[in-house]
């Protein structure tokens, strides 16, 4: 009896996917069968395009950049206040306690540099995984409201293809619609 609800619901849910598969080999004419069976319209789409494409994501680029340009400058603050000691140990009017305190000194700072280096680092690229993450949670909010407004019952990334007929290609629109629909909000 368990073995026959498992087949009742896995059945429709191969089928779906055969006919989801035969329209992107087949194209149109898959498609025609797909909504004779029910399934609907179909459609693909690059979503590293769209990503890319995407003005919140230039935007955020932009930002990070700027984040990054910032601890950049901080390092190289530091960097030169370690050349200025530097310097001034390589002077020679320096006694020997003295070269040996600024010798630690240097060092220390050295390693300072380095751990700020090792953090900073960290902090971008955990507010650079964040944002994307967010980003991507956006895009395919936006992309399942096209997709729903347009009467789509499945749009499939690119990457997940082996071949599918370039009428069946939304890029360009959701792009447009991701961009039209964050200038709306603004």
């Amino acid at each position: 009896f368990q073995m026959d609800k498992r087949i009742s619901v896995v059945l429709p849910v191969i089928s779906f996917i055969v006919l989801s598969s035969m329209a992107l080999v087949c194209g149109e004419e898959a498609v025609r069968i797909g909504k004779q069976q029910g399934i609907g319209k179909i459609g693909y789409a690059d979503f590293l395009t769209i990503y890319h494409s995407y003005n919140q994501t230039k935007e955020e680029d932009k930002r990070l950049k700027e984040r990054g340009d910032e601890l950049q400058k901080k390092i190289d603050a530091e960097r030169e206040k370690i050349s200025k000691l530097e310097k001034k140990m390589a002077s020679g009017i320096l006694s020997e306690e003295e070269k040996k305190k600024l010798t630690k000194e240097i060092e220390e700072a050295k390693r300072q540099v380095n751990r700020k280096i090792k953090d900073y680092n960290l902090e971008i690229n955990s507010e650079r995984r964040e944002t994307i993450d967010k980003l991507i949670r956006q895009l395919r909010s936006k992309i399942t409201r096209f997709g729903e407004e347009q009467g789509y019952t499945i749009i499939f990334d690119t990457k997940d293809l082996l071949f599918a007929d370039t009428n069946l290609d939304l890029t360009k629109e959701i792009v447009d619609y991701v961009n039209r629909e964050v200038n709306s909000e603004e």
